[in-house]
């Protein structure tokens, strides 16, 4: 492998890091931020079609008063008190792909609490509550109903309608079916 190889292999270093890492004052220069976690719940249709969602998610974010160092006009900024970061609600649509399932996780890179001094955002994860459906399931891709019918139905057989992500299907039960037969 050629030095160049190499050195297009490596991450991308940023030397300005690196630098403050090792300089004095460095624990308190660049801080990264906080990563936040939201809980969104989503019926069962949208876990199932995927949507994009907005949310608000409360964060903290870099002062603009004081522009994150904590002073203004050589004294203790007011607006942030000194913290260098304000609360603020921020809102953000989330891409809830087709198929995601109760308690997945979602991670929204750069959208937690902003970092201190210059650093790095931290990451939103955002975990997914499916609410149940009244009469449909789910068992992995699968979407699933269970429809009671008499011991003469599943005997000789009939036609059901049953329920649907869209609205109503007729199901043909074929002579001879026996209990929990799925079709």
């Amino acid at each position: 492998m050629s030095p160049s190889q190499i050195v297009a292999d490596l991450p991308d270093l940023d030397l300005e890091d690196i630098v403050s890492r090792f300089s004095p004052g460095a624990l308190w220069r660049r801080k990264h931020g906080e990563d936040l976690k939201y809980t969104l719940h989503v019926s069962f249709l949208e876990a199932i079609t995927g949507k994009d969602m907005a949310i608000r998610v409360p964060r903290r974010v870099r002062c603009e008063t004081c522009q994150g160092s904590g002073k203004f006009r050589n004294a203790t900024c007011t607006a942030c008190r000194g913290e260098t970061r304000s609360a603020q609600r921020a809102s953000l649509k989330v891409p809830v792909p087709p198929g995601v399932e109760d308690g997945q996780r979602l991670k929204v890179a750069g959208h937690g609490n902003d970092g201190e001094h210059g650093g790095r955002p931290g990451d939103l994860f955002v975990e997914v509550r499916v609410d149940p459906h009244p009469l449909l399931t789910r068992n992995g891709l699968q979407v699933e109903c269970e429809v009671p019918i008499t011991f003469w139905q599943a005997a000789l057989g009939c036609e059901v309608t049953v329920p649907t992500l869209t609205g109503k299907a007729r199901v043909t039960v074929p002579p001879g079916s026996q209990a929990g037969t799925r079709l």
